[in-house]
């Protein structure tokens, strides 16, 4: 069977590549990218700072999977990326990879750079207004002054009414500032001064509020006045009536692309040249070309219903999922989560992966290695999640997308993140994009993002809980236990010993308080170090642990005094006790004690009473002690007789 040709991929990067001219441009670009076999892979990132901040090290982390993906070219929105450190992050990795690079709208040594010519279109504009329809009486908003791109097209403005013998009259310039409320301002002072036959706009937004002065005004457009815009943004387009408008050329710039790919592909070598993106005049209904029809707008405000419906529903869905996800502490519950979530757009491919290292919860580390994916979907199929890759196979199954009559033309690419800490990415694959389709991506990532920080900070605060805990612990044995022998201390053994006296199951029976004393302790230290003084101290405490067993409680009190307390059916006389010996015998047992050049020995007495009532603990321990004192005494005549 034939391999299937792969289309050439092509990778386009920007911040935040939501915004309408960012959509018209990337169309072009799939439009012409059918005609010339071209996938575009279009990387989207978080911030737009001009600023070295933690965002922008989030944004390295994206653009870096470029080196990872098969892209045989490379275009950078330089107005939409802010940092210039990013936009030579780009291009150095273009040119490690020895691709073409395009730049839009920055200069940059060894690219392809497109720089924006705003000026031919609004040349265009107001000679089609003075020279095709003949008006004398024009005015301009223009943005704002001092401004360089304001600026020249006042200066336009000048010279065409200066070539077609109209005189420019300084109050029928005004400067709206690029938005409403000084466009408003700036239009008061034109109807004082003049009523004007025109009135050309330096961008569509003023353009709509000099409609909407001059209705105010009982004025018609464009049957009383003639209002032209500049940019061609959406929501010109969807005003009555339509604006006439100035739009970028994007197909010429896409057809620039596809051909320099081409050569590229060819050749195999990288040859920069510049080329410009020409804003071009539309004529339409704002300046009286085309006549006003409601009929289309009728389909405008459905599509826009629909949209406005869907992005509620997806907005409820999404968060939804977030609100499922405040107390989860695992990835899997997310990805159990999704398909549920999703049932409503399966309408294209959607594909989310995390970080191997973070789906298993352990520590995060800042590169990128083995990733498992969490979410794979075509046109409502889900595929199982868990599948693990290596980052160098950036998405799998990407070549069967890039295969030449493939349903899908552009993919989106966006970073599952916080600030800098990038755990994953997701990918969604269309044939072509609308605005909405565009915007729901967007919110996709941001509601993803927002979850799976959510469950990682909970695994985190869980874990950080369980540390806490044991830590208590630690600190609750601390206070309990003697950290030499790891007997109970003085508080640890009268907290056993009360559970001792209080237990049901031992009224009735009788309990033994034994104090000892180790012999000697000052002796061994003073002759052969405190660290063989620690030893015999914790091979008494090893003998008494034996001594009780398991129907007692051992402690150290402190220096060389231990006390235990045992539970037994007995009454045990302290006149007929043989413990002395027994823990004689106990320690000689223990390997090394009988190599040691000193004795390991302790004094031993007994109270024992029946538990009944209420037993005085420390009347007993006295007791014990007395008869300790009194075997220590008693063992010192011995060994000088």
């Amino acid at each position: 069977m034939a391999k299937k040709q792969k289309r050439m991929a092509i990778g386009v990067c920007g911040s935040r590549l939501f915004d309408l001219i960012t959509l018209s441009f990337l169309n072009a670009i799939i439009e012409v990218g059918k005609k010339n076999n071209i996938f575009t892979v279009a990387f989207s990132s978080d911030s737009d700072s001009e600023e070295d901040n933690e965002e922008v090290k989030g944004d390295l982390k994206l653009f870096d999977l470029i080196r990872h993906a098969n892209i045989q070219g490379l275009v950078i929105f330089g107005e939409s990326i802010k940092n210039k450190n990013v936009i030579n992050y780009i291009v150095d990795i273009g040119k490690e990879k020895n691709i073409p690079v395009f730049v839009m709208n920055r200069v940059i040594e060894g690219c392809y750079n497109i720089k924006t010519d705003y000026g031919y279109g609004f040349e265009e504009m107001v000679r089609h207004v003075v020279e095709h329809h003949g008006y004398k009486r024009v005015d301009m908003l223009a943005g704002f002054q001092g401004n360089d791109i304001s600026d020249e097209r006042v200066n336009i403005y000048k010279k065409v009414l200066e070539e077609n013998g109209i005189p420019v009259e300084k109050e029928r310039i005004g400067y709206g500032n690029f938005w409403d409320r000084p466009a408003r301002v700036a239009m008061a002072k034109f109807l004082e001064y003049d009523l004007p036959e025109a009135i050309v706009c330096a961008n569509d937004s003023m353009a709509i509020t000099a409609c909407s002065v001059l209705e105010e005004h009982g004025y018609s457009v464009p049957e009383d006045v003639v209002v032209t815009g500049f940019d061609g943004i959406q929501s010109g387009q969807y005003h009555f009536p339509k604006l006439s408008t100035c739009v970028p050329d994007f197909i010429d710039v896409a057809e620039f692309i596809a051909e320099q790919m081409e050569i590229y592909k060819r050749l195999g070598t990288v040859n920069p040249c510049d080329h410009s993106v020409l804003y071009k005049f539309r004529e339409d209904q704002s300046c009286g070309c085309k006549p006003k029809e409601m009929s289309e707008y009728n389909v405008a405000l459905t599509s826009l219903t629909e949209e406005m419906s869907d992005c509620i529903w997806h907005t409820i869905t999404m968060n939804q999922m977030q609100t499922a996800m405040l107390e989860k502490t695992k990835i899997w519950d997310v990805a159990k989560e999704l398909p549920s979530k999703l049932a409503l757009w399966l309408d294209h491919y959607r594909f989310a992966c995390i970080k191997s290292d973070i789906v298993d919860g352990g520590e995060y580390i800042d590169e990128f290695n083995e990733l498992t994916t969490i979410l794979e979907t075509n046109m409502g199929e889900f595929l199982d999640p868990g599948k693990t890759f290596q980052i160098d196979d950036f998405i799998p199954g990407l070549d069967e997308i890039l295969e030449v009559g493939g349903e899908y033309n552009i993919l989106v690419i966006c970073m599952i993140n916080s600030g800098h800490k990038a755990y994953g990415y997701i990918a969604e694959a269309f044939d072509f994009l609308t605005n909405r389709g565009l915007e729901r991506c967007n919110e996709f990532h941001m509601f993803l993002s927002n979850t799976i920080n959510t469950v990682i900070h909970n695994y985190q605060l869980s874990h950080l809980n369980q540390e806490l805990m044991e830590a208590y612990k630690r600190i609750e044995n601390l206070s309990l236990y003697d950290p030499l022998t790891q007997l109970y201390n003085r508080r640890g053994f009268f907290e056993k010993l009360q559970e001792i006296m209080e237990n049901d199951n031992n009224k009735g029976m009788y309990l033994t308080i034994i104090s000892v004393d180790m012999d000697g302790l000052k002796y061994i230290n003073d002759t052969f170090g405190h660290a063989e003084g620690d030893y015999a101290l914790t091979c008494i405490a090893k003998a008494l642990e034996k001594v009780v067993y398991k129907y007692g409680v051992s402690s150290r009190f402190g220096g060389d005094e231990f006390s235990c307390a045992v539970v037994s059916d007995n009454y045990v006389n302290n006149d007929d006790c043989h413990l002395t010996d027994d823990l004689k015998k106990c320690i000689y047992s223990l390997e090394g004690v009988k190599d040691k050049p000193y004795p390991i020995e302790g004094s031993v007495g007994i109270c024992c009473k029946k538990i009944e009532g209420t037993l005085d603990a420390e009347e007993m321990i006295k007791i014990a002690d007395s008869y300790m004192y009194q075997n220590k005494i008693d063992r010192k005549k011995e060994r000088k007789a």
